[in-house]
C-alpha cells in the first residue's frame, strides 16, 4: 500500500490497530511492509502503544511501537528462531510445577504460555529494565492474577548489581557488558537475587526455567544448580563466548542434567554438537530421562535427533 493510499484512509490508527490484531497466519513480511508506510503516515510517537497478539494463539497485549514492526505485524517467534523453543516450553510446562522467565523482555514466552498459569501453577518473571518491567506489569494486571513479577536481575549474589541498558536495542540489555560491542549503554544499579534464594522463598519444585540474559549465563548457573529439586528443566540461550568456554558441558554437569540443542522441530544431544550457530542457540538442560522427554515433546511435534 502506497503512502498516498494510506493518506486517503480517514482513520489510519484504527486500521493499524486492526492489522496488529490479525490472526497469526496473516502476520509476516508482507504485512510488515504494508504497515511500515502506515506507521510513518500516522505520525506515532515511539512510546505510543498498539494492541497485538504477537502472532501467537494467545491474548492481546499492548506494547510500544519502539519495540519494532515485527511484534505487531510480523511473526517474532519465527523471526528470532524461538518457534521450536516455545513449542518445547508448551510441552514441558504441562507437567511442571511453575514457570520462571529470567529476562522476560516484552513477554513473548509469558503470553504464549498464559493458559498454563492458575492456582496450581504460578508464573514468575524477572526483568530489570524499568520500561520493560512496567510494560509487563501493566499487561499482566489486565490478563491474570497468576503472574508475579520482579524488577530485578538474577545474578550470582543477593543485593544489587550493575545493569547495562542497551540504548540501541533494549532486548540486548545485560548484567555483563561486552567490551567489543558497538552499542551504546547506560548503566543502572538494580536489585538482584541468586536463583536458589528466590527458589527457597517461593518454595519452587519441578519448575521450568527460561533464561535469556544476553551473556549472563554463568551468572545464574550456580544458583540454579544449588536450588535442589526446584528446577526440572532449564531452557537457556547460550551465546558464542559461553559456548566456546564450555558452558554447556559445565551446566549439564552442575545441574546433573542432559543437554540438548533446540533446533527446528528437533532436540540434538550435546555430544553431537561441536559448533555454535547464531540461529540455533537455545539449549535445554533437563533432569527428565530421555524416554520420558521423548514422550512429552512428541505431542508438540518435536523429536530427539540421533547422536552422530
Amino acid at each position: 500500500m502506497t503512502e498516498l493510499a494510506w493518506r486517503l484512509i480517514p482513520n489510519r490508527r484504527h486500521l493499524l490497530e486492526r492489522l496488529a490484531q490479525m490472526p497469526p497466519r496473516w502476520k509476516g513480511p508482507l504485512l510488515e511492509r504494508i504497515a511500515r508506510v502506515g506507521l510513518d503516515v500516522a505520525h506515532y510517537d515511539p512510546t505510543d502503544e498498539l494492541p497485538t497478539n504477537l502472532a501467537l494463539d494467545g491474548p492481546i497485549v499492548w506494547i510500544p511501537i519502539q519495540a519494532g514492526r515485527v511484534y505487531f505485524f510480523g511473526n517474532p517467534a519465527r523471526r528470532f528462531n524461538e518457534d521450536s523453543t516455545l513449542r518445547l516450553c508448551h510441552a514441558l510446562l504441562a507437567d511442571a510445577g511453575a514457570f520462571v522467565d529470567i529476562g522476560a523482555h516484552i513477554g513473548l514466552y509469558l503470553w504464549s504460555l498464559l493458559r498454563f498459569f492458575g492456582p496450581e501453577r504460578t508464573g514468575y518473571y524477572f526483568e530489570p529494565h524499568p520500561q520493560l518491567f512496567s510494560l509487563l506489569q501493566a499487561n499482566s494486571a489486565r490478563l491474570t492474577q497468576h503472574l508475579k513479577g520482579f524488577a530485578a536481575a538474577v545474578d550470582d549474589h543477593d543485593g544489587f548489581t550493575d545493569f547495562y541498558v542497551d540504548t540501541d536495542d533494549w532486548s540486548m540489555s545485560t548484567v555483563v557488558k561486552d567490551p567489543r560491542s558497538r552499542h551504546q549503554y547506560g548503566r543502572l544499579r538494580v536489585p538482584c537475587v541468586r536463583f536458589d534464594s528466590f527458589a527457597r522463598e517461593m518454595k519452587l519444585r519441578d519448575a521450568l526455567v527460561k533464561a535469556d540474559i544476553e551473556g549472563g549465563e554463568a551468572h545464574v548457573l550456580d544458583g540454579v544448580a544449588s536450588s535442589g529439586e526446584a528446577v526440572l528443566d532449564l531452557v537457556c540461550e547460550v551465546l558464542e563466548d559461553a559456548f566456546q568456554s564450555g558452558f554447556v558441558s559445565e551446566a549439564a554437569k552442575s545441574l546433573q542434567a542432559d543437554a540438548y540443542l533446540i533446533g527446528d522441530g528437533w532436540l540434538s544431544p550435546s555430544a553431537s554438537i561441536s559448533r555454535w550457530h547464531r540461529t540455533d542457540r537455545n539449549w535445554l538442560f533437563t533432569r527428565r530421562p530421555r524416554s520420558v522427554l521423548e514422550s512429552v515433546i512428541r505431542k508438540n511435534g518435536l523429536h530427539i535427533a540421533q547422536s552422530r
